[in-house]
């Protein structure tokens, strides 16, 4: 069995969330984590969760649409999780983003702070997103310790790896492993240790190698496990099956 620990089920173009879900299901993945992004993302994942039970949610405020909310949409997301605990299973994705601009540097720091304290408060996993912010992604991990946290989509330095593991993280890897170019991201793939991995799609994005160019989907993290087992010369059953078992460690669903 695999899980997709991370994709993005209502922003699909091409299938609808019942064609990827029932995909994924064919090619052995039997379940999904859909990753909130922001607050208008909240009615869509309600209709996805309790229409699949293959299917929970987190519920955050990506670094890149800080500045298109308040604080007081924490306290929705704080709500909601208190509400709908069963199949809100997570905080994030929150983190910080520089890839583009460094404006709204701070208030990305509040948010990402502030959803460290949900995820502490509702006892469940931190899911965090940290592009070209490696330095400040760990010294906000430090000031703010939690005992479940992801960095999903890892695409930083072997030096941030060994950081994020040293706090206890978890490291989260896509389709990007795949792609011929990504070399030093396949050697962190090798010096992780499998108990600390999970791997995702970030589907709709960053479709693996034998389909970089189309639209991403959860059937696909297949491909994401197969690249892991080729690069640590390992069995594609064992990486399902630890990464399955460190997924359920993590957020205790799937229960069987």
């Amino acid at each position: 069995m695999l899980i997709d620990s991370h994709c993005h089920l209502n922003h699909l173009k091409k299938l609808t969330p019942d064609q990827a879900i029932s995909a994924a299901i064919e090619k052995g993945v039997k379940h999904m984590l859909s990753i909130c992004v922001e607050r208008s993302d909240v009615n869509d994942l309600e209709e996805i969760v309790n229409a699949h039970p293959e299917v929970c949610a987190t519920l955050g405020i990506h670094p890149c649409d800080v500045h298109n909310h308040s604080l007081e949409d924490l306290d929705f997301i704080s709500n909601l999780m208190t509400e709908k605990r069963s199949r809100f299973i997570g905080i994030g994705e929150t983190g910080l983003d520089y890839y583009y601009t460094k404006e709204h540097e701070e208030l990305q720091k509040k948010f990402f702070q502030q959803q460290i304290s949900l995820a502490k408060q509702h006892e469940c996993p931190l899911i965090v997103h940290s592009r070209s912010a490696p330095e400040d992604t760990v010294d906000i991990l430090k000031e703010f310790p939690h005992d479940k946290v992801i960095i999903h989509c890892f695409t930083e330095s072997l030096s941030m790896a060994k950081a994020c593991l040293d706090l206890g993280a978890y490291i989260s890897f896509s389709g990007i492993i795949s792609f011929k170019n990504a070399l030093e991201l396949k050697e962190v793939v090798k010096y992780v240790p499998l108990d600390r991995m999970l791997i995702e799609t970030d589907s709709p994005y960053l479709a693996p190698v034998p389909h970089r160019g189309h639209e991403n989907q959860p059937a696909y993290v297949y491909y994401v496990a197969q690249a892991v087992a080729d690069l640590k010369s390992i069995s594609f059953d064992d990486v399902a099956k630890v990464t399955t078992n460190n997924f359920k460690d993590l957020f205790g669903w799937p229960k069987a």
